[in-house]
């Protein structure tokens, strides 16, 4: 490969309205940091910022991150998704980002070798960014990362890399890494993958153009790492989960997943806490006692007449773990691959104006 060329590219998407608060200072925060690692260990870098659905009478990213005017072997290009297109999507009025048709746009119009969806507030340990700039990745498998939740007061460390790295080590609040047990009794004749959130999803540009990027089926777009996973799975990838300090840190902040979060443990943990207290905890007990929970909890779910409420099922983010549960359950059961896109996916027909700095 041309040294010029970006081994990896890095997509973000992302809107200038201070999503959950001070958006733009931890955004920043995040961009100086990556900058500052790619510069030190060498890394060919591509970040592409998708700026989808810019707020009227709002400045554009590029006009309110401060760029540094030397970047090293790194190139920063936003892509600028207008209004337009937008509202092509059903309760585009109540979401401002279509998350998955978002970040395929940024996937679709990669340079790099290798490409990894992210988001605008995760910092990456000092350790992953060396291991990506070793240039080594291998085009069989596909990458995860434990995420590390860290106190907000990160920002207050933002000024000196090494300082704010330190911090992220030493203020850790969750940890996000393989799970532990299946979600459902049925999966358990096939590997347990890394499926705990979306924040660090890396494919080889080749199989990301195998899989036709996120699956692009609802308007939320979340909930959909376990089913990215296992697509890549039965499409014939490995999963090679990488282990701390090759990690990425997320600052913690206000946010309604965390509400929702905390509502579904709860229904789950009171089902399960019926059973739990007479049983005793072996593996596989816990695993049919998490399954049982589960399915209760989607059963009574179901009694909302969700289904024939198209605007309510498309903003409900309970709803997506039922839609994704039933493609999994068709997909695995019948031991298939499944590509849920077709070949429109990332709006390659679509012109977008684009700022590039390198």
């Amino acid at each position: 490969m041309n040294n010029k060329e970006p081994y990896i590219s890095a997509v973000i998407t992302c809107r200038n309205d201070d999503y959950q608060g001070a958006f733009t200072k931890r955004f920043q925060m995040a961009f100086n940091s990556l900058i500052t690692q790619a510069k030190e260990y060498n890394l060919r870098l591509e970040l592409i910022i998708v700026e989808w659905n810019p707020p009227e009478g709002r400045p554009l990213l590029k006009d309110v991150l401060s760029i540094p005017k030397e970047l090293g072997p790194v190139t920063v290009r936003f892509i600028v998704v207008p209004h337009a297109v937008h509202e092509r999507y059903h309760a585009s009025k109540n979401i401002n980002i279509i998350f998955a048709p978002a970040i395929n746009v940024g996937i679709r119009r990669a340079r790099g070798q290798f490409i990894f969806s992210t988001t605008a507030d995760i910092m990456f340990a000092d350790e992953f960014i060396k291991f990506l700039a070793a240039e080594t990745l291998d085009e069989q498998f596909f990458y995860r990362v434990d995420r590390l939740d860290v106190d907000r007061t990160a920002l207050q460390h933002a000024e000196r890399h090494e300082d704010l790295q330190e911090f992220c080590k030493n203020h850790v609040i969750a940890t996000y890494s393989r799970e532990e047990y299946y979600p459902v009794l049925w999966m358990r004749k096939y590997p347990l993958l890394h499926s705990s959130h979306g924040d660090v999803t890396l494919f080889s540009k080749k199989q990301w153009y195998e899989i036709h990027g996120w699956p692009d089926l609802n308007n939320l777009g979340l909930c959909a790492d376990r089913l990215l996973c296992y697509i890549a799975y039965m499409a014939g990838l490995k999963e090679k989960a990488l282990k701390p300090p090759l990690c990425i840190y997320h600052v913690d902040h206000d946010s309604r997943w965390k509400k929702y979060g905390e509502h579904k443990s709860k229904a789950i943990k009171s089902v399960k806490s019926i059973l739990y207290k007479p049983l005793a905890e072996g593996t596989f007990l816990k695993m049919f006692l998490r399954s049982t929970a589960r399915n209760l909890y989607r059963l009574m779910y179901r009694f909302s007449n969700i289904e024939n409420d198209i605007e309510r099922r498309d903003l409900d983010i309970r709803y997506l773990d039922l839609e994704h549960e039933d493609i999994l359950y068709d997909m695995l059961k019948k031991r298939r691959s499944y590509v849920y896109n077709d070949d429109t996916w990332g709006l390659p027909d679509d012109t977008f104006e684009e700022f590039v700095f390198s």
